[in-house]
């Protein structure tokens, strides 16, 4: 569910919010990661998601300073044998 029709960038409402550890608002930045947060929200498997909660800092050899990388999506789901 979303707060605004902007379907590229707007504030995603999760429909079950204790699945969701990361901060708010949470904001998607294209209707590809507004569908990927409704399908975090509402998949049975996923047990808990959150967007853009991580920072990994590492060495770019190119620009040969240190930067940070954040993923867009950090998920804990139950495989098909029950694995987490």
């Amino acid at each position: 569910m979303t707060r605004k029709n902007n379907w590229h960038k707007g504030e995603f409402i999760p429909k079950h919010p204790e699945k969701y550890i990361g901060t708010y608002p949470i904001i998607f930045r294209s209707s590809w990661e507004n569908a990927f947060m409704q399908k975090c929200d509402n998949h049975p498997s996923i047990q808990k998601w959150a967007s853009e909660s991580i920072k990994i800092p590492y060495y770019n050899p190119l620009t040969q300073k240190p930067t940070i990388y954040i993923p867009d999506f950090l998920i804990q789901y139950v495989d098909r044998t029950g694995k987490i």
